[in-house]
């Protein structure tokens, strides 16, 4: 199962049904509370989970207000209790930056996990307005 929009149905989903594994959109941004809802949902049944849109299409990845660096992204998905991470690397450079980061792969800290939280928090209601009608081309 996969869900773009919305925590607390793909957690209602996940607690009702015999699954697998399940797949995710998520992100330090926080929005549609999959982190907070589904994710805990999926480890109490000890699913399989697969994250994707970690940088929300690139729309977290960058400098100035809002925003952090490619890596921090990575670092903060891989952190998580999951499965797997699928990372969209539209750029060649994105490619070479992201081998170099899982392969020096450290888990973030809480609190480091925090300050990327709180650097792309104020994206919140965009990414969620972004997914809650978003197609994959």
């Amino acid at each position: 199962m996969t869900s773009h929009t919305d925590g607390a149905v793909m957690a209602k989903a996940i607690e009702r049904n015999d699954l697998d594994c399940v797949q995710m959109a998520m992100n330090p941004a926080r929005a549609l509370q999959f982190e907070e809802l589904a994710l805990p949902a999926a480890k109490k049944k000890d699913l399989g989970v697969i994250l994707m849109k970690v940088t929300s299409q690139e729309k977290l990845v960058g400098t100035g207000p809002s925003r952090t660096d490619m890596p921090s992204l990575l670092r903060y998905a891989l952190s998580l209790p999951v499965s797997t991470v699928v990372i969209g690397m539209p750029k060649r450079e994105f490619i070479v930056e992201n081998i170099a980061t899982a392969r020096g792969f450290a888990p973030l800290s809480e609190q480091e996990m925090d300050r990327v939280r709180k650097a792309v928090a104020p994206q919140q209601a965009a990414i969620a307005s972004f997914f809650s009608d978003h197609v994959d081309a």
